[in-house]
C-alpha cells in the first residue's frame, strides 16, 4: 500500500468517529499531508486539532473550516486544496467545456468560411499564443494567470454561444457582458471557489492588467492567424479584417511585431 493511499485509508477511520475534540495520531511512521485527515466540523468549538506523528516530534495544527457536519476531506491535490465530494457536478463544468468543441465560431461562418474552427480550436491557439508571449515578455508576467485566463476567456460561450461582432449594433456591451458573466457563473458554480475563477475572466474583460492585456493580445493575433490560414485556403472576403488591425492594436511589443510579419507574409501571398 502507497503512503497517499494509506493516509487515504486512515483518515477514513477517523471519519467514523465523532469528534469536536484533540485528534493524536500516535503510531505513524509515515505522516500524511494533512489535508488527508483534517476533520471538519461546522460546530466545532477547538480551532485547531493536534495531530502529532510519531516521527520529527512536534505536533502539526490543521484549523477547522465550515462544511457540513462529520464532513471529512479525504483527497488532496498537490496545491493542498481539498477536493469537493460532487463529481457529477464538476463532469458538469467539464461537459461545458467539451460542448466547446462542437460550437464553431460564428464569425468565420457568417463569412462563408467551410468548416469554420470550433471555439474549442480558438481557446487552445490563444491559450499558446498566450503561453509563448508570457514567456517571452522581458518585463516578466505570471504566466499561471495567463493560461488560466486564455483558458476561461471563451468558456461562457458554451451557453451563450459565439456572439457574432455584428450584433454590438443591437446589443449593449453591458448587456452582453452580464449575460457571458451570468452564463460563466452557472458553468463555474460546482467548482471549489467558483468567484476566483469569475475574477479572472472580470480581469480579463476589463483588459486593465498585464495578464490581462497579453491575453487580449493573444486573443487577437491568433485571429489574424486563423484568418490567414483560411485565405491560404482559398478565401477571399477577409480584408476588413486585416483593414481593422495594426501594429497599434497591440499592447505587447512582440505581439505587435508577430502581426506585423504576419502581414508581411499575406502581402506575398497576395502580391
Amino acid at each position: 500500500m502507497d503512503a497517499c493511499h494509506s493516509g487515504r485509508h486512515l483518515a477514513r477511520s477517523y471519519q467514523r468517529q465523532c469528534p469536536c475534540r484533540i485528534v493524536q495520531m500516535m503510531h505513524l511512521s509515515y505522516f500524511p499531508p494533512l489535508e488527508l485527515f483534517t476533520p471538519i466540523l461546522s460546530n466545532c468549538t477547538d480551532s485547531v486539532h493536534k495531530i502529532q506523528p510519531a516521527r520529527g516530534g512536534l505536533s502539526q495544527p490543521a484549523l477547522c473550516a465550515t462544511l457540513p457536519r462529520h464532513s471529512f476531506i479525504v483527497h488532496h491535490s498537490r496545491a493542498g486544496a481539498p477536493m469537493p465530494a460532487d463529481a457529477n457536478a464538476i463532469l458538469d463544468t467539464l461537459m461545458h467545456a467539451n460542448r466547446l468543441k462542437q460550437l464553431p465560431r460564428t464569425g468565420w461562418q457568417l463569412r462563408g468560411v467551410e468548416r469554420p474552427e470550433s471555439i474549442a480550436d480558438h481557446a487552445f491557439g490563444v491559450a499558446f499564443v498566450a503561453m509563448l508571449l508570457a514567456d517571452m515578455n522581458p518585463t516578466g508576467v505570471d504566466r499561471e494567470r495567463v493560461l488560466r485566463m486564455a483558458l476561461l476567456h471563451d468558456l461562457a460561450e458554451s451557453l451563450v454561444t459565439d456572439l457574432p461582432a455584428t450584433l454590438s449594433r443591437f446589443l449593449a456591451p453591458e448587456t452582453k457582458h452580464a449575460a457571458e458573466r451570468a452564463a460563466l457563473a452557472e458553468i463555474l458554480a460546482a467548482l471549489p471557489a467558483p468567484d476566483a475563477y469569475l475574477a479572472l475572466w472580470e480581469e480579463y474583460t476589463a483588459g486593465q492588467s498585464p495578464a490581462a492585456r497579453l491575453v487580449r493580445d493573444a486573443d487577437k493575433l491568433e485571429m489574424m492567424l486563423q484568418a490567414f490560414v483560411y485565405e491560404q485556403r482559398g478565401q477571399r472576403n477577409l480584408d476588413d479584417f486585416w483593414a481593422s488591425f495594426s501594429e497599434r492594436t497591440f499592447d505587447s511589443p512582440l505581439a505587435a511585431q508577430l502581426f506585423a510579419a504576419l502581414r508581411a507574409r499575406r502581402e506575398v501571398l497576395f502580391g
